[in-house]
Parts: structure tokens; sequence; C-alpha cells
């Protein structure tokens, strides 16, 4: 189970992908999955997500001539100041 929504999270974190939409989506409770997907991985969806979206913006950041603010959006986080946050919270380093 968990193998098959970490594969659903990889193919749909450009939207706005939850926790509430993958319970939905495998017909779980929201706190079994939270609690599952914890023990399973030893992170937390959201951290997990977070994770995912910000290693696809470095690729691109690195790949592309797209502004932070464009990438921001292809890896679905909606708002820049909270990408430009999220980015250094996960690498430690700035988006420039």
């Amino acid at each position: 189970t968990i193998a098959r929504i970490i594969e659903y999270a990889e193919e749909n974190y450009r939207s706005s992908i939850t926790l509430t939409d993958i319970a939905e989506k495998f017909h779980m409770n929201t706190v079994y999955v939270c609690q599952l997907f914890k023990k399973k991985t030893g992170v937390t969806f959201v951290h997990f997500i977070n994770r995912l979206r910000i290693e696809k913006a470095k690729g691109l950041l690195l790949s592309t001539d797209l502004t932070a603010e464009q990438i921001a959006e292809k890896v679905g986080v909606k708002n820049n100041n909270y990408f430009f946050r999220l980015f250094k919270k996960v690498t430690g380093q700035t988006v420039k």
C-alpha cells in the first residue's frame, strides 16, 4: 500500500495533493494513512511531498531557464514565499 501511495504522490506532486486526497483515493482513514506512512517511511506524508517537490525544483533550477516562481508553480507550490522558505528549510540554501 505504501509503495502505491508513494507512486501516486510521485505522479501527482504537481497538484495540490493532500493526505485527505490520498486517504480517499486508497479508501482509508486519514489518521490511519498518516500513521502508516510515518511508520513505514520514517517521515510524514507532508514532509515526503515537500521534499519531493523541492528535489524536482532543484532539477528544474539546474536544467532550465525558468524563474523560481515558474518552477514553484510547476512543482505544485502555489505560494512563492512559501516555496522560498520551504526550499531553504529542505536544502539549507536559497533558491538563487
